[in-house]
């Protein structure tokens, strides 16, 4: 796989800001290191039911 930039956005009324830019090796490291896949495939779920819920 080749390294690409990955970017984190905070929208705001007034304007969206760059919070945090990763490479994809930088973006794996820090996913392994601090369990995040974990926490973000959880939460990924929990919104994906959210949203089959709020659908009906």
């Amino acid at each position: 796989m080749t390294a690409f930039p990955a970017a984190g956005t905070f929208g705001s009324t007034t304007r969206l800001q760059k919070l945090l830019a990763l490479d994809l090796v930088d973006f794996r490291l820090l996913m392994a290191r601090y369990h995040l896949a974990h926490t973000t495939d959880a939460e990924a779920k929990r919104r994906a039911q959210e949203n089959k819920q709020e659908s009906k």
